[in-house]
């Protein structure tokens, strides 16, 4: 038999390419839809053999014209899919999955397909409802006050970009065009859309085109640093949902209890508002990327996109406009904020003050603290969620290298030193300790030297510094995790405490409900408890800040650095004669050197302040006299007189090394 071979370069390296393809006789475009409907086509066998003692293979090959007897069982199929409430993708993919199996009778089945047009006539399809540009505004607006400037990104592009949700949530970095990708002048953005859904019968190459100038900033502060092969969205569908569900229901946007507008939205809004700006529906086609104006049509709701917002209740309405109206200032301070390296967590205090005094409307400002603490732990149960379906089989403990298990160590917030099987055998227990339920009655023996309160056991006075306990975290903030260490007995493990690396966003340490180890780290005069993630040794002091209390400032103190972050460089402080260690904070400009600052280094520093309610010191390791370092000179950044933005001016550094401190 004659075998096929290239026999030019170009053929072979054909051939190279097209290796690892399997070329299948079909029309699906997508693997996912064959596996799909090699699913649907095994349901079907199993009800024909259950419910008439037939198998779909011996149907299919049986003598004769069988597309007639096919297509009742179909129909009968689809009447029993109809009565149990299922959808009805699953009755019309059944049909496509048959007629894939023998396409001779493809153009017999008529009469199941009847049942369909039946079956949508009885019960037709609702189209997602078209975003208006206000409500978008609206949510965005919410969203970067939040500090959920991805989510805003996502949804910004989307809806300009008139983007099906699979088409943004496969993009790569790669794939985003923006004008500092492009050729000079460029002033418009595009992405490169992966497997587009009408390949098969449109072009084979698409893009979807941004054009305005304040989304596009969106993209570029957000997108525009990440490396090539990241994911603008790197969690799942299901995540990117919730945050746009959390985000309606604080605006009020809900009917009948469910949440207006889903991902679909923002096509559909998008399209609308291109052709009443436009009114060139050919242009507003192409755009869009669909086949025909008649499939253009099925997304086009002129009538919602105008008659929506009127229709809401007048505060809501109220709300929905300011948010709105005032989307540009806020989207100028996030990117400020995203340009100086403010955590996240610092977003939502500049942009609720800013809305209350430009809109002169309170009562925003307090909208927004509300919920942003509602969100703490919703968002905290979407994290956890989506780490649950994301985990992979975890690797074993003795397989790991030593570095790879202290880092996992310092996630849980436990103890790095010792030899590997020291750290094997830490890690091993504390895997023990979260499959056990979370009940402070109920002492482990892997945690015998962890001190657990009982009722009335002990009260937060009594505590001592460096004693381990293990707690439950009950809330979350920009400030921290509150955590439970005994019945009615919470206190704050700050976010600079938390492990030993700079920490941007509390929920990417810990969740609502996690149980933690911590130490307790000082005890207040007033009673109040400071607790760590990070251990800390024991002190003869009740409270070891208050040494120094009384520290001159021309005495020098030995420090050891715990970990740098990207302005500030945090140390322990040794308090003299076994007076335990304080954490300290030195912002860069006041290190020499600090490029060559490393974790563990001991350095001199001498105490600026006590920074008020933290139980942190602000410290300086220059000669009293001497010129900050200039290494970590901040660019120059011409705004409008904005009272957010010149507070941030005038503190530059030292106000922005606060913030990472919770």
């Amino acid at each position: 038999m004659a075998v096929v071979v290239p026999s030019t370069p170009a053929e072979h390296e054909r051939a190279r390419m097209r290796s690892p393809v399997l070329l299948v006789a079909d029309r699906v475009v997508r693997p996912v839809t064959r596996s799909n409907r090699e699913k649907l086509a095994t349901a079907f066998d199993t009800w024909l053999s259950e419910n008439h003692g037939v198998l779909l293979k011996d149907l299919l090959n049986g003598a004769g014209d069988v597309s007639e007897k096919v297509a009742n069982f179909l129909v009968a199929y689809g009447q029993a899919l109809f009565r149990g409430g299922q959808p009805y993708y699953k009755y019309s993919e059944t049909i496509n999955a048959v007629a894939a199996l023998e396409p001779s009778i493809r153009r017999s089945l008529t009469y199941a397909w009847d049942l369909a047009f039946a079956w949508l006539s009885e019960e037709p399809r609702c189209h997602h409802k078209a975003m208006p540009l206000g409500i978008l505004l609206a949510v965005l607006s919410a969203a970067l006050a939040w500090g959920w400037a991805a989510e805003a990104a996502v949804f910004s592009l989307a809806w300009t970009g008139l983007l099906r949700p699979g088409e943004v949530l496969s993009a790569r970095r790669s794939d985003l065009i923006l004008p500092r990708d492009s050729a000079p002048g460029t002033k418009h953005a595009l992405l490169v859309i992966r497997n587009p859904k009408t390949r098969g019968r449109a072009a084979r190459h698409q893009s979807a085109r941004v054009d305005p100038a304040d989304i596009i900033e969106l993209l570029d502060a957000v997108f525009g640093n990440l490396p090539g092969h990241v994911s603008l969205w790197p969690q799942s569908c299901a995540t990117l949902r919730r945050r746009l569900e959390q985000i309606q229901e604080r605006l009020g946007l809900v009917e009948a209890g469910k949440p207006v507008f889903d991902l679909s939205s923002f096509r559909s809004g998008g399209a609308t508002w291109a052709l009443s700006v436009t009114e060139n529906s050919e242009l507003v086609r192409r755009r869009g990327r669909w086949l025909s104006l008649r499939v253009m049509d099925i997304y086009l709701q002129e009538v919602v996109a105008i008659t929506y917002l009127p229709s809401l209740e007048p505060h809501t309405r109220a709300c929905i406009d300011s948010l709105a109206a005032e989307f540009s200032a806020i989207l100028r301070r996030v990117i400020f904020f995203m340009a100086r390296g403010i955590p996240r967590a610092a977003w939502f205090a500049p942009a609720a003050f800013f809305l209350s005094n430009c809109r002169k409307w309170v009562e925003l400002g307090f909208w927004l603290a509300s919920a942003k603490d509602d969100l703490d732990s919703t968002a905290a149960r979407a994290l956890q969620d989506e780490d649950e379906r994301s985990a992979e089989p975890a690797q074993p403990y003795h397989e790991m290298k030593v570095v790879d298990l202290r880092e996992a160590l310092r996630a849980l917030g436990m103890p790095v030193s010792g030899r590997k099987p020291e750290l094997v055998a830490r890690l091993e227990a504390a895997g023990k300790e979260e499959t056990s339920p979370a009940h402070f009655s109920e002492k482990s023996s892997d945690t015998d030297d962890v001190d657990v309160l009982e009722p009335g056991q002990v009260s937060l006075s009594d505590l001592r510094v460096g004693q381990k306990l293990r707690g439950i975290v009950r809330r979350i903030s920009q400030w921290g995790a509150f955590v439970e260490i005994g019945p009615g007995a919470t206190a704050l493990a700050r976010i600079s405490r938390m492990v030993e690396r700079y920490v941007e966003d509390v929920f990417d340490v810990v969740s609502v409900g996690q149980e933690v180890v911590v130490w307790v780290y000082r005890v207040a005069p007033d009673g109040k408890v400071g607790l760590s993630m990070i251990e800390y040794p024991t002190s003869k002091l009740k409270d070891p800040v208050s040494f120094f209390e009384d520290a001159r400032p021309s005495e020098w103190f030995t420090a050891t650095v715990r970990f740098i972050s990207n302005w500030s460089i945090f140390v322990d402080v040794a308090v003299p004669e076994g007076g335990g260690l304080v954490q300290g904070i030195l912002h860069k400009s006041q290190f020499p050197h600090p490029e060559k600052a490393v974790k563990g280094q001991e350095v001199e520093v001498r105490v600026v302040e006590i920074i008020s309610n933290t139980g942190t010191l602000r410290l300086t390791a220059m000669r009293r006299g001497s010129r900050p370092s200039p290494h970590v000179a901040l660019p120059a950044v011409h705004l409008e007189a904005i009272p957010a933005v010149q507070e941030f001016e005038d503190k530059q550094g030292q106000q922005q090394a606060l913030m990472e401190l919770g």
